[in-house]
């Protein structure tokens, strides 16, 4: 939510003439800066409960990997294989780090 006063005042500075306002982009810019303040919080969180920052950290890495199966799922894009085994890579190093002891 800290970031929606700077994007409102990006959006009023380089807006359109009033006739042309794309009201669908106005719409993704709220949801994406909602969804990117909602995941900024909930990281906070994470970290405040009480869990290994290590484990945290590492586990957000993981969005590369969302936005990858994200892609394939909703726009219908194809990983390619260096993708698929960079994922599956990250995916272990996750289980690695994850296990304590």
């Amino acid at each position: 939510m800290t970031m929606l006063p700077f994007y409102v005042v990006l959006a009023i500075k380089y807006a359109p003439p009033v006739n042309d306002v794309d009201v669908k982009g106005v719409a993704w810019t709220v949801a994406a800066t909602l969804v990117a303040s909602f995941g900024g919080i909930m990281f906070g969180y994470a970290l405040k409960s009480g869990n290994d920052a290590g484990v945290v950290t590492t586990l957000s890495a993981l969005s590369p990997i969302i936005t990858l199966m994200l892609s394939f799922v909703l726009l219908g894009e194809r990983p390619s294989a260096s993708s698929a085994v960079g994922c599956a890579l990250v995916l272990a190093g996750v289980a690695i780090i994850s296990f304590k002891g």
